[in-house]
This record gives structure tokens, sequence and C-alpha cells, in this order.
């Protein structure tokens, strides 16, 4: 199972599997993560609902999490903003409102709309990487003020 989630070096890394340990404060998020990817292999359900299970893991990791999943016959319903798992589902069910006026939809994947999903992630992604080089001049003020006000208390 931990090879399937790209973990099996935790044994060697933490003492054998028989370690007693706090997991929760020796496990990174992505960890965490995939740990619950193999808990799930091991319990092999015919369906796995899974709520942001990879938000803190790689896009090749999680592609090939998905795929085992597949490969082994476990259906997914994932929750998430990633657009980049809708390859690995066939329907998008699209939640909308709150409360009594709240709405869905559900759509095949594959469609215009996904695509214009994708172009939104990627025009999100382009405006972050824009804005890279004004938070890296703030953060360069930053530091020299901060090195200004370090000498000056030093003197």
């Amino acid at each position: 199972m931990l090879e399937h989630v790209h973990l099996a070096y935790l044994p060697g890394r933490e003492g054998g599997l028989d370690t007693v340990k706090e997991w929760k404060d020796v496990l990174s998020g992505g960890e965490k993560q995939r740990m619950g990817l193999a808990r799930l292999f091991y319990h092999h359900p015919k369906f796995g609902v899974l709520d942001e299970c990879t938000s803190a893991v790689s896009t090749d990791v999680e592609g090939s999490m998905y795929a085992h999943a597949k490969d082994v016959g476990i259906t997914l319903i994932t929750i998430s903003h990633r657009p980049s798992l809708f390859k690995y589902h066939k329907h998008l069910l699209r939640l909308s409102g709150g409360g009594e006026a709240g709405g869905w939809e559900v759509s095949v994947i594959g469609t215009e709309e996904e695509h214009l999903s994708f172009q939104r992630e990627v025009d999100s992604l382009d405006e972050k990487l824009a804005e890279v080089s004004t938070w890296e001049e703030r953060l360069e003020e930053v530091e020299l003020e901060l090195a200004q006000s370090t000498a000056a208390g030093a003197a």
C-alpha cells in the first residue's frame, strides 16, 4: 500500500512498521494525504469519497494514485478545486448557492466547460506569476529596512 502512495520510505525513516508515534506531528501534509489514500487502498471499498485529498500532493503522484484506484476498481467521488483531476472522472457535479436557494448541475467531463475551467486556472496562475517581481522587490525593501533597524538598535 505504501508503494502505491509513494511512502515506501516511511518505515525506514521512522524506525519500522511497529513504531508508535504521534503521526499527526511526524508526517507532512502531503504524507498525511497519501497515508489516507493508502488506507483507502487497504480497505478496498467499491466507492471512495475524497475531499481535497491531494491538495498537498504533486500532480504526478496524484495521477498515479488516482490511476491505481481505477486499476483496482475503486470508484472515486472527488471534492476538489483542481481541474487537473477532471481527467480521472467522467462527470462533474457543480454545486451553487447555499441554503434553500442552492442549486446544482451535472455535466459530462471533456466538454467546452471543462476547457474553460482549465483556462480560468491558467489565467489565475498567470496573474499570480505577474505579481512575483513586485513581491520580490517588496521583500528586498523589508529586509533592508529590517537590517537598518537592527543596525540602529545595536548602535
